[in-house]
């Protein structure tokens, strides 16, 4: 089932409109990675999805509790991580 309030641009868009596009975004979802650091550096309502790496490390910042939710598992298996609990961080967030 797909949501028509949800849009997938991946491999439709470039770098140069990355920042475009997070800034409209009502909420970001993404991995540990350079688009995650460029959404928390607009200000945008973020959730973030960790694998093996420690958030505390190399989370977002400047870290907001207010706009930010982190999803990490001890192990580091991402694979455990579920639509559920991206849905309900991201419910939370908007």
């Amino acid at each position: 089932m797909q949501d028509e309030r949800l849009i997938n641009l991946t491999g439709q868009t470039g770098i140069d409109q990355l920042p475009e596009l997070l800034n409209a975004a009502d909420c970001v979802v993404s991995n540990d990675s350079g688009p995650m650091h460029l959404a928390a550096a607009l200000g945008r309502p973020l959730v973030t999805l960790f694998g093996p790496t420690a958030p505390e490390r190399f989370g977002p910042y400047p870290p907001v509790a207010e706009r930010q939710h982190v999803i990490r598992r001890a192990d580091g298996d991402m694979s455990s991580i579920t639509l559920e609990e991206v849905g309900e961080a991201v419910v939370s967030l908007l």
